[in-house]
């Protein structure tokens, strides 16, 4: 067949062939030979016969790959789960992924898990290199016998750089997450009643600018909410400094403020935490996300106010804080918190709107295992109430939150 522009239809006569397979001898640059071969009979003629893979490995143009792994995931309510993970991650990288990651829980025994599916259109000549459509859910309990279901489409939009040298990356991501969630009705001897759901749907829009400078890396986010009950909007700062002794001085800056709050309350569950978001969308990975004691408790994430030490302080209407961490010998350095609560006076918490915090950080892995140890706040009880209930620490399992880091080419 001589070469063509365009489209073409050919004839090949195949009574005595099961296939035809386009480039046999595998000599021609193509990047793409998921498509070459088409059956003569049978219903879905185009897909090739499906191979079960451990783990992963190259693209097999005459078989259809679905990647297995063991999936382990605990936490305090579900306890031990254990299941599997199939998957289609290839190398290269195809438009089209998926992973679905279904496990027994051991100790709400019942099904727990999470599943994605995505396509990427890749953009040879725009402004926009790359736009992904995805769908994500995710099930697990959050609580002692209750459990919460997400359910959240998304289109990521990753913005072409001015340069292809150029370090800075802009993104933006628009999802809608709905969630359901169990919750407990009691009577007045304390015996259950009745678990009735809860539902919400929150649009979230974030723009992301980040420079992956190795010395001075930063991240810029700005980030809208809105529902049915509330619309707000934050943005955050993070500048990391690379000193001689080749650790990294981080400097965080973070504002939030309510556009506006049709149910103002001191303990809602949407409103800005000075030590971090109460994660009502579930982004995060909490090992005992309603532990109000014991070690799951004092578990945190740097979101939001990002404060080391747990105030207890939640804002209905802004938020201003810095936060300052300086590495003083290998893993150990110094942490330094500054925050203003400027919410409603009659919700804060003895109308304490400033706060402070300083103490002691162990870094083992930057972002995904730090520990924090409060030498002072603005409480003054630091050393009366029992010290080790005071110690809260970063912990981060998401294997997903592990790549993303890695491929951006910073810690």
């Amino acid at each position: 067949i001589e070469g063509f522009q365009g489209r073409k239809e050919i004839f090949i006569e195949s009574s005595e062939a099961d296939r035809i397979l386009l480039d046999p001898s595998l000599q021609m640059p193509e990047k793409d030979r998921s498509n070459n071969i088409i059956r003569t009979s049978g219903i879905f003629r185009k897909m090739e016969p499906i191979q079960f893979q451990f783990l992963g490995a190259l693209e097999d143009g005459e078989r259809t790959q679905i990647f297995w792994s063991p999936a382990v995931r605990w936490n305090n309510y579900d306890k031990l789960m254990l299941g599997m993970s199939f998957y289609n991650t290839h190398i290269p990288v195809r438009p089209f992924h998926y992973k679905i990651s279904p496990a027994y829980a051991f100790g709400s025994k019942q099904l727990s898990g999470s599943g994605k599916v995505s396509y990427t259109f890749y953009m040879d000549h725009h402004w926009v290199r790359a736009l992904r459509i995805g769908l994500y859910a995710q099930t697990y309990e959050y609580d002692e016998g209750l459990r919460y279901s997400r359910f959240s489409p998304t289109i990521n939009i990753d913005f072409r750089k001015s340069t292809p040298r150029s370090l800075h990356r802009h993104s933006l991501r628009i999802r809608n997450v709905f969630v359901e969630r169990e919750q407990s009705s009691y009577s007045g001897d304390g015996l259950l009643v009745q678990l009735k759901p809860s539902r919400y749907g929150v649009l979230d829009i974030r723009y992301r600018w980040e420079n992956t400078e190795f010395l001075r890396p930063f991240t810029f986010t700005v980030d809208q909410q809105i529902s049915s009950d509330f619309g707000r909007l934050s943005a955050e700062l993070e500048y990391r400094f690379m000193l001689p002794s080749k650790n990294r001085l981080s400097l965080r800056l973070f504002g939030g403020y309510f556009l506006w709050n049709e149910n103002p309350a001191q303990n809602a569950f949407y409103n800005f935490g000075m030590s971090g978001t109460q994660d009502y969308l579930f982004d995060h990975y909490f090992l005992g996300r309603s532990d109000s004691t014991g070690i799951w408790s004092q578990q945190f994430f740097t979101t939001e106010g990002g404060f080391k030490t747990a105030t207890g302080a939640f804002s209905d209407q802004l938020i201003l804080t810095g936060n300052v961490r300086l590495p003083i010998w290998k893993i150990f350095g110094i942490y330094g918190d500054l925050g203003y609560n400027g919410g409603h006076a009659d919700l804060i918490q003895d109308n304490k709107r400033w706060h402070y915090g300083a103490g002691i950080e162990i870094r083992f892995i930057e972002d995904f295992f730090e520990i924090y140890l409060p030498l002072t706040d603005q409480s003054g009880k630091v050393f009366q109430d029992p010290y080790a209930q005071q110690i809260r620490f970063v912990l981060d399992l998401e294997l997903d939150n592990i790549i993303s880091k890695a491929t951006r080419g910073f810690f």
